[in-house]
């Protein structure tokens, strides 16, 4: 299970200001699609800004999470979802897996013999291309 917290805002209908909503804005949480039963936290960060957090519920590879958000403002009420996850996988390095350590500026590299070949007829290419 993970915890994340989504900023969103609401806006004047009129002159698209920030603007508070009507009454505290609701949020759920939908998994595949389905209303799901965590804890949705709704907090007032400011004139019409908010943040929502929930723990998601543990997925299932392939589960998609979508964070819906319901608010009224000067009577007219809106909603829409704010955040969406498709559940891949945890990734994990094999105990045998050798530490990856990426490559910086200056490092060596090997080059295959049709890439080195590539390589030089493009710049002989560029070369001979500006003498024309």
């Amino acid at each position: 299970m993970s915890d994340i917290t989504v900023l969103f805002t609401t806006h004047s209908s009129v002159t698209h200001a920030l603007q508070d909503a009507d009454a505290t804005p609701v949020g759920t949480l939908y998994v595949n699609g389905v209303a799901n039963a965590a804890t949705v936290t709704e907090t007032d960060i400011g004139v019409g800004m908010y943040t929502i957090a929930v723990t998601l519920p543990a997925p299932t590879v392939g589960d998609v999470r979508e964070l819906y958000v319901a608010a009224t403002v000067d009577g007219i009420a809106d909603g829409g979802v704010i955040w969406s996850d498709t559940y891949a996988a945890d990734v994990t390095l094999a105990a045998t897996q050798a530490a990856y350590a990426p490559a910086k500026a200056g490092d060596a590299m090997t080059l295959t013999t049709s890439e080195r070949t590539s390589i030089a007829a493009k710049v002989l290419g560029g070369i001979l291309g500006r003498r024309a």
